[in-house]
């Protein structure tokens, strides 16, 4: 079950980081009242907040998926559910 959980991690931060990547490529990221579209931030209507949000979900998405390879390798203890 720790191995399932660490592969998890290493999925969900690496689409974290995919779904970014793709936003800052677009000029858009979804950000807000869900994923139904409503909160779109886009780079040309909040040119200080997209970069920062983009920093986040980076970031996010890095750290889960470094969390899970350390995990899965005996350097960190796995996720706890």
């Amino acid at each position: 079950m720790d191995v399932l959980a660490c592969l998890l991690f290493v999925g969900m931060g690496t689409g974290v980081v995919i779904v970014a990547w793709r936003g800052w490529q677009a000029g858009e990221l979804l950000a807000g009242r869900g994923l139904s579209g409503g909160g779109r931030l886009t780079r040309e209507r909040n040119p200080l907040a997209f970069p920062l949000v983009f920093a986040l979900y980076a970031c996010g998405g890095t750290a889960v998926a470094v969390w899970g390879l350390l995990a899965l390798l005996g350097a960190m203890p796995p996720p706890k559910w």
